[in-house]
């Protein structure tokens, strides 16, 4: 809980001015703060001057609406909008016109002169329509315009927003619906009731928005289409649709590195920005404001212009208070009690001075509202080329360099200010005045010019009262400098309903049931094989939140209860890793093991061979299946998730490319992988994970051959595919069996990401309302959930398997030719991969029946297996050959031939290509029978399988009564 701190006290009181009829009213200050536009229930516009000398000086009234006035927001290309309960929302073009006292007239710029001492020139404000930006069915409760003046977000009492151009008036440029169209957006998905809150941030990166029932939501307008990004369910208080006074309003940090947001309990939370909490650290943007603060709801907020300092006020029997809070300290520096019950509240953006509106359609302005000895809330106005730059506020701007010489903390940037440019264009003498000179310093060159703007970062704000020697400038939105991954777990869902999966796959699920009001959580573990193993459940009192499921038990793990290093607290729980054993010979085969209070797990992967944890350290520990530590390694601190299989282990890292595109709000994600043993001691992989563009990774796995696998959010999975140079089954048995004792090989290999299906077009393509949630892959199947009616993730009970066959997205896929060539691409691949995986393990080739539809799985040797595979392919190879010897095809049909794997199936292509009279061809193969015979010679000399040059004469012309005991073709 933040401590509240005594009010300061004031000499000065709030001017009220009555401005409109009783109901409620809106104020805002124009953007460069010369005048203060007021809009209340009698449906008026009117604009004071804001310069304490003539605020008593006749308002500007301006009457558009029908209704009244609810909203007002000013962009800094001289726009006003307004809203209203007549459901219409106008732009206008605010300008200033400046008259002599001889009734000459000169136009100028909102931005002009807003200091004017000489009483011989008066200022006014000037509207002029700019048009109808919008019309809704129900009333206009707020509008937002984007800080480059490009757009404007506008909320009605409806669920959607719209963003509506400023550029072109009336252009709806997009909706940002509710839950209850069918057009949902991505993400989060729109609100559920009317809002009644939209702000921009300061970058016009994310625009926040709130609704009637508590809810606030963060927008990505950076996105091609929009995504809520966060959802904070029922934050604010819930208030009543068509009571204005109820209607809460949020607002963003002017660096937009924090919104504020109206609590429930009368207080205020921030958000930060990018990790989206709220955190009660003073040392963290986060938090809440709370203590010696509001008595009653908090309806509408404002921030200074320099972010020290947040106003509020709130409504209530006895809670009509302004109150003024410290940021940096979280505590009230100012408040005060107001006789009537208040509406809004702003800041003047270049002085000292704030507004506030009330119920009687009166706004009071207060000045000098920050004691002296504290750090002012504003930014100096800038000094403008011709004005006699005689305000207070102009002259507390100029600063002290260490020359003596004065020096507008402003000038350089006027230089190339757009106003500046506009006051040239409009006639303006912006030749070398007095006070021109006075502002950029006399008799300097340029050189020095720009050598006193850079030291004006080493002058100290002056805090004690008697003058500020350098005000501070608006900060602007920098990303974080330290990006931190948030690793997944593999299979693991979202809480939903109070229930959640934290693993599945081919196995079975983990799913743990949040219990309401009591000390534990319920494990469910439910087989899809129930011969195997029994479904079971328990309580789990150490909240587990990841889990990993093999054949032999379940790994689960929890984070820290307590942030606290006190290990003797007796309410803090370290981060548990805990294995759990399904059936074991064993009669003690579960264990738990703790990490370190400054430790958390941060994911979890399980094999039958053994267990991994990363750590928030970067430590990678290993543990063999009883709980040995048997290796432990330093990572990283960029792991995204891990998985394994058999005796592997495979890492994803974010590569530090991604974090740097993190760090700039870009889409483009980068990651590296690192596949070794899950003992630690062998590193057999490394390099790239290559993800779709602007694609984040979603799903990693093994395929059952123990392939590593990853899905990524554009819907592509892709297999690592790991293949050693091309060699004979001869020269594949040698290698399988020539493991030494230690199991040790050496072997070259090379490795790339192959696509091998698109889930996402697979959706598409079944024209139903539902999404694929990747479970596993087999060697011709995926495995997948399908996730209907739009919903993102698997429900419960646990659903049906659908298998759909893979198919690699190669060209011309729906022609016959098309689908001969992706079945042979798709055979080799996992043909190499599997021979791949023999000569690593030293383990019987995994071939036959479950792979390429052949009985191979009958033979005992590995290498006749290997025959057999060779010989599946070679037949879809010879159907292609034939193929185009009837398309007269003759490069394609030799092109074709050096994909075979078997000699002997030269033998068939030959009589293939005399069966369709292409002598041509034949001779041409005949020629390369030739070549493969010679180099089998010399690579085997005189061994018996060397002779392949006799083919069956009874062979049929597709190969299906080859010798399948041959060398492959290839030279």
């Amino acid at each position: 809980m933040l401590s509240g701190t005594a009010a300061a006290t004031h000499s000065t009181e709030p001017e009220e001015k009555f401005a409109h009829s009783e109901g409620y009213t809106t104020v805002k200050f124009s953007y460069d703060g010369t005048f203060f536009m007021t809009g209340g229930n009698d449906s008026l516009i009117r604009a004071f001057k804001s310069n304490k000398s003539e605020r008593d000086q006749e308002a500007q009234t301006f009457e558009y609406h029908s209704d009244g006035v609810l909203c007002l927001d000013t962009a800094k290309n001289r726009i006003l909008v307004s809203g209203g309960e007549d459901s219409t929302t106008y732009a206008f073009n605010l300008a200033t016109t400046t008259t002599t006292n001889h009734g000459a007239a000169a136009g100028n710029s909102i931005g002009g002169d807003n200091s004017d001492s000489n009483s011989n020139i008066s200022t006014i404000a000037t509207l002029t329509p700019k048009g109808t930006l919008f019309r809704s069915t129900l009333s206009i409760c707020d509008v937002s315009a984007s800080p480059n003046g490009m757009q404007v977000a506008i909320a009605s009492h409806e669920d959607t927003i719209s963003i509506v151009s400023l550029i072109d008036i009336g252009m709806v440029m997009l909706k940002l619906p509710g839950d209850s169209k069918n057009n949902k957006p991505q993400g989060d998905g729109g609100h559920k009731s009317p809002i009644n809150s939209v702000h921009f941030s300061s970058d016009s990166r994310y625009l926040a928005s709130s609704s009637c029932d508590g809810t606030i939501k963060i927008w990505d307008m950076q996105m091609d289409s929009p995504c809520c990004v966060k959802t904070f369910e029922k934050l604010a208080p819930a208030c009543q649709v068509g009571d204005e006074f109820q209607q809460f309003k949020i607002r963003w940090s002017p660096d937009g590195s924090v919104l504020a947001v109206p609590g429930r309990a009368h207080d205020i939370h921030l958000i930060k920005r990018g990790s989206w909490t709220i955190s009660d650290s003073t040392s963290d943007s986060g938090g809440s404001l709370r203590d010696g603060g509001h008595s009653g709801t908090v309806t509408h907020l404002a921030w200074s212009p320099t972010g020290r300092y947040l106003s509020s006020v709130s409504s209530g029997d006895s809670g009509n208070r302004v109150i003024i809070w410290e940021y940096s300290k979280r505590s009230v520096l100012v408040d005060r009690q107001h006789s009537s019950q208040l509406c809004q509240v702003e800041w003047h953006p270049h002085s000292n001075t704030i507004a506030f509106s009330d119920a009687m359609g009166s706004v009071s302005v207060w000045d000098d509202v920050i004691p002296k000895g504290h750090l002012p809330p504003h930014v100096a106005a800038p000094v403008k080329y011709g004005s006699k730059a005689k305000s207070e506020d102009t002259k507390s701007s100029l600063v002290k360099n260490a020359s003596g010489k004065s020096k507008s903390s402003n000038a350089a940037d006027d230089l190339f200010n757009d106003e500046a440019v506009d006051d040239a264009n409009s006639g303006r003498d912006t030749r070398d005045s007095e006070d021109t000179r006075m502002a950029i310093g006399d008799n300097d060159d340029v050189e020095s010019q720009g050598e006193d703007v850079e030291s004006l970062n080493n002058f100290v704000v002056d805090d004690d009262g008697e003058g500020a020697a350098y005000i501070e400038p608006i900060p602007q939105w920098t990303p974080p400098t330290h990006v931190k991954v948030k690793p997944f777990q593999p299979g693991a869902t979202p809480l939903v309903h109070g229930r959640q999966y934290l693993a599945l796959n081919l196995i079975g699920s983990v799913v743990t049931i949040r219990q309401e009001n009591a000390s534990h959580n319920i494990v469910e573990v439910d087989f899809y094989d129930k011969s195997a193993h029994r479904d079971t459940h328990f309580r789990d009192t150490d909240s587990f939140c990841m889990a990993s499921l093999s054949n032999q038990g379940c790994l689960f793990a929890s984070k820290p209860s307590s942030k606290t290093s006190k290990e003797s607290s007796d309410d803090a729980k370290p981060s548990l890793l805990s294995y759990r054993a399904f059936s074991s010979w064993s009669t003690v085969s579960n264990w738990v093991v703790g990490l370190p209070f400054s430790e958390e797990i941060e994911c979890i992967a399980l094999s039958s061979r053994g267990a991994a944890a990363v750590t928030s350290l970067g430590y990678l520990r290993l543990f063999t299946i009883g709980g040995v530590q048997l290796h432990i390694e330093s990572l990283p601190n960029r792991v995204l998730t891990c998985t394994a299989y058999d005796n592997l282990l495979f890492i994803i890292l974010e590569s530090t490319g991604s974090l740097a595109h993190q760090a700039m709000e870009t889409k483009e994600r980068e990651y590296e992988y690192i596949l070794m043993s899950i003992d630690g001691s062998e590193k057999y992989s490394q390099g790239v994970c290559v993800v779709s563009k602007e694609s984040t990774i979603t799903w990693a796995h093994f395929t059952e051959e123990g392939h590593p696998v990853v899905c990524d959010s554009a819907g592509i999975v892709r297999v690592l595919h790991r293949r050693s140079p091309r060699m004979t089954s001869k020269q594949a048995g040698q290698i399988i069996n020539s493991h030494d004792i230690n199991g040790e090989n050496n072997f070259n290999c090379s490795a790339s990401w192959i696509p091998i299906i698109d889930i996402r077009e697979l959706a598409r393509s079944r024209a139903k309302n539902e999404s694929l949630w990747p479970v596993a892959i087999t060697g011709t199947q995926l495995m997948t959930i399908l996730c209907k009616d739009g919903t993102k993730y698997p429900t419960y009970p646990k659903p049906i398997l659908a298998e759909f066959s893979l198919q690699i997205p190669l060209l011309r896929l729906k022609s016959q030719v098309g689908k001969l060539e992706e079945h042979v691409l798709r055979s080799r691949i996992l043909y190499e991969q599997l021979v791949f995986e023999s000569e690593r393990t030293g383990k019987e080739y995994q071939g036959g029946i479950n792979v390429f539809g052949s009985d191979s799985s009958t033979i005992g040797s590995s290498t006749g297996s290997i025959d057999k595979d060779q010989l599946e392919q070679d037949k879809s190879v010879l159907r292609l050959i034939q193929l185009a010897c009837k398309d007269d095809k003759m490069q394609r049909a030799m092109d074709l031939v050096h994909l075979l794997y078997n000699p002997n199936s030269i033998s068939a292509a030959i009589k293939i290509a005399m069966f369709n009279k292409q002598s041509t061809l034949a001779e041409r193969l005949v020629q390369y029978q030739e070549l493969v015979y010679q180099r089998n010679q010399e690579l085997y000399g005189n061994d018996e399988d060397a002779d392949v040059m006799d083919g069956d004469e009874d062979n049929d012309g597709f190969g299906s009564n080859l010798d399948p005991k041959r060398k492959r073709t290839r030279l």
